[in-house]
């Protein structure tokens, strides 16, 4: 039997933006973790770093590709990899928030597959812009320029149910 009174203390989220967010939850999980010295040893310390070097976005990089010509596929994946990882705790936790926030707003006004489209073209279009316009040595980690693909579409969203009120 059922409680017809009865209201789940947290908003379902559609399985996308549940799957992303452990995804980028479980990563950085695990590097607290070793930066708190539970896993991994003395060794462990050095892994957020690790993940940057090997998985991170940077623009010398990409211009190297560029006037070279070659496009290996492990630099490539670059563009896609660098959102998973986070300079931080707290820089995560805000990435992960806004992800849930603006993830189950898109996700449901647009669909999970428009979601998804949204989240990864964003990512990568800001990485390519980011190496384009940008003559920065720094490199580009965390799901920043996603969400901001995702303000973008809510944003869309929101304009388009204002003007079909008129």
């Amino acid at each position: 039997m059922s409680d017809p009174d009865f209201q789940a203390p947290v908003n379902p989220l559609p399985a996308a933006v549940t799957l992303l967010f452990l995804a980028m939850a479980g990563v950085e999980a695990g590097l607290f973790l070793a930066e708190a010295g539970i896993i991994g040893g003395p060794g462990a310390v050095g892994w957020r770093l690790a993940l940057i070097r090997d998985y991170g976005f940077s623009g010398d990089l990409f211009d190297w590709m560029v006037a070279n010509g070659r496009f290996p596929l492990t630099e490539v994946t670059r563009v896609l990899s660098y959102s998973f990882i986070h300079l931080g705790f707290t820089h995560a936790i805000f990435a992960l928030v806004l992800l849930l926030a603006l993830g189950k707003m898109v996700a449901e006004a647009m669909g999970q597959a428009a979601f998804l489209i949204v989240f990864f073209v964003s990512g990568v279009s800001g990485a390519v812009l980011y190496a384009l316009v940008l003559n920065d040595p720094v490199w580009l980690v965390g799901a920043y320029p996603n969400v901001y693909g995702l303000i973008g579409a809510y944003s869309f969203v929101m304009w388009r149910r204002l003007a079909s009120m008129g």
